[in-house]
């Protein structure tokens, strides 16, 4: 059970949110002008990021506190919302909210407006690959090139990514939050929107987009529930770009 002692204060909160958005950000830089050496644009080198940082830093910090607490390589009491729901509900309720999100988007028109303004305007001298990393703005890559693209970005920040950013944002640092009452998904949202410095740009859009599903997690307390919607909701966008390169 959670109990006051294993509350994070907001600052260290959004402090665990933010380390590893500023080590992705970083490597991201680095590995960009590296990639298109090799023909790649900014995407391969993205998805490159999260197989090298997004996966196993935040992986190597919970195990670290799974063995520090257990005496074992076990995430039991550091993973938490592991509460049981329905198995009917799983799925419907996943499904509802990713289209949901896709017609909220598309619906306000977020994409389009937001990013172009702060891009363009209030961060100027941002290369055009980093406002637009699915473009080929600075390189012009093989086919094939593209295709591992893809295919990379399927597995890495369809699948893999988004389980461990929900054992970690969802699992580990939002339970820890639950004081806060109904104001806890709100200031998960917010902090985990923050955490996506790459694309500042869309740091706007990422908060109104994941703020029902904040909610729902917090009242049905399953983390099993969050990963399916986040690899829902991802592989959604590789699987298009996939079938669009196809055809």
């Amino acid at each position: 059970p959670m109990t006051p002692s294993t509350q994070h204060s907001l600052a260290f909160s959004l402090l665990m949110h933010v380390v590893p958005g500023v080590a992705i950000l970083l490597f991201y830089l680095l590995a960009v002008p590296v990639a298109s050496t090799q023909g790649f644009h900014a995407e391969f080198a993205l998805n490159l990021t999260f197989l090298l940082v997004g996966v196993p830093l935040p992986l190597a910090w919970l195990y670290y506190l799974g063995k520090k607490r257990n005496a074992s390589w076990s995430l039991s009491t550091i993973v938490l919302y592991r509460e049981k729901i329905p198995r009917r509900e799983y799925l419907w309720i996943a499904s509802f909210l990713v289209l949901f999100g896709f017609y909220l988007l598309a619906a306000t028109g977020l994409t389009a407006g937001i990013p172009p303004f702060i891009g363009g305007e209030l961060l100027p001298d941002l290369p055009r690959w980093f406002l637009h990393p699915h473009s080929l703005l600075e390189v012009n890559p093989t086919r094939t090139a593209i295709l591992v693209t893809l295919i990379l970005r399927l597995a890495i920040d369809g699948i893999a990514h988004p389980i461990v950013e929900e054992l970690y944002f969802r699992g580990y640092l939002m339970p820890r939050l639950s004081r806060y009452g109904a104001w806890c998904p709100v200031i998960s949202a917010l902090f985990f929107a923050m955490f996506h410095l790459w694309q500042p740009q869309n740091i706007p859009v990422i908060f109104v987009s994941v703020l029902p599903w904040m909610f729902l997690i917090w009242w049905k307390r399953n983390i099993y529930l969050s990963i399916l919607i986040h690899c829902l909701g991802n592989s959604l966008g590789a699987i298009t770009a996939l079938v669009e390169f196809a055809s």
